[in-house]
């Protein structure tokens, strides 16, 4: 269900000099190009029963076009847990505390690898670009939390075996295709949430960044060398509309 928002135009100027004003406006405004949308995702993890457990958080961005048009862009990360050190690789600028951190599609595989010591939630805004794929495969993000053997900490129902969380293919809609996963083991006794704040314009002169899905896992399967099988389920969702 992907949600949709118009570019609000400005109303009429009361004024004597409305026609200048509207003039200089338009003349502004006709100078930028608006037909690009940026998704953003509020995202939240509940991990009370794993506090102090050591992990890595991924968050994964894959070039599937081989044009640097998309960026991901991690903001407002709280949590009660504790950040150590951090690897970036590829297009990556930025770090999560006190953020921006920003991941750009100027290669195949871009990441950003943060320690982590377990609290009991974690919650940080995404936003994504949304410049549509020139060929190939979609720019893909993707989000994971690993053990410190570089596993997924827990298995989730994730196709590819990589153990996301949920993932988001960027189709140059307003709002892209998320996919959100679930744990395979019940007992896991961990809960997490990905939900829309917005779908806002962005000018497509911008320079914007991307993922592509199934490259990026076997990337990451050679760094790790191995990986858990895929969970038999499947949880596919779409965005719910917001009307214009």
């Amino acid at each position: 269900m992907s949600f949709h928002a118009s570019l609000n135009r400005p109303g009429r100027i009361a004024s004597g000099n409305s026609g200048v004003i509207a003039a200089i406006l338009a003349a502004v405004l006709g100078g930028i190009s608006w037909d690009v949308n940026a998704t953003m995702l509020q995202f939240t993890l509940e991990t009370p029963t794993l506090s102090g457990t050591s992990a890595y958080l991924a968050f994964d961005f894959f070039d599937g076009d081989g044009v640097v048009n998309n960026t991901v862009t991690i903001r407002d990360l709280a949590t009660d847990g504790a950040l150590g050190s951090s690897s970036p690789a590829g297009g990556v600028s930025g770090t999560l505390i006190p953020g921006p951190m920003t991941l750009t599609d100027t290669t195949f595989f871009n990441s950003f690898l943060q320690t982590f010591t377990l609290g009991a939630v974690l919650r940080f805004t995404v936003e994504l670009t949304e410049q549509p794929s020139t060929g190939g495969l979609l720019d893909t993000f993707a989000f994971s939390v690993l053990d410190a053997t570089l596993l997924p900490l827990f298995d989730t129902t994730d196709p590819t075996g990589a153990g996301a969380l949920f993932t988001v293919n960027i189709d140059g809609s307003p709002a892209g295709v998320a996919y959100s996963f679930a744990p395979t083991d019940p007992s896991a006794r961990v809960r997490w949430t990905v939900e829309p704040v917005a779908a806002i314009p962005a000018p497509s002169t911008a320079l914007l960044i991307g993922v592509g899905l199934c490259g990026g896992w076997a990337t990451r399967r050679r760094d790790r060398q191995a990986f858990c099988s895929a969970g038999s389920a499947r949880c596919l969702w779409r965005l719910p509309a917001k009307d214009a």
